[in-house]
């Protein structure tokens, strides 16, 4: 059974326990804190996911991985990309 999990973000990198097959929906910032949301099987086997949260006029071309969302947090604004997931199968 599918059921949807919040996740906190830190600064720079999060490195997340998720289950297998877990699909990101959505990035967020509630109660200022960054967030992701995903659909999650619980009764799947976990691992290691890593996410990057990047402020915007730092040079992305130095992380490999694929974009997940922007966030909007007052003056501030933060690109999320996943860590590794273009070498993720």
């Amino acid at each position: 059974m599918s059921v949807i999990h919040k996740y906190y973000l830190e600064p720079v990198l999060t490195t997340l326990q998720l289950p297998a097959g877990a699909k990101v929906l959505t990035v967020g910032v509630q109660k200022s804190n960054v967030c992701l949301w995903a659909e999650v099987d619980l009764d799947r086997g976990w691992q290691e996911r890593q996410f990057l949260t990047i402020p915007t006029g730092v040079d992305v071309d130095l992380h490999k991985g694929i974009y997940v969302g922007t966030v909007f947090m007052e003056d501030l604004v933060f690109h999320i990309y996943e860590n590794g997931a273009m070498n993720r199968s």
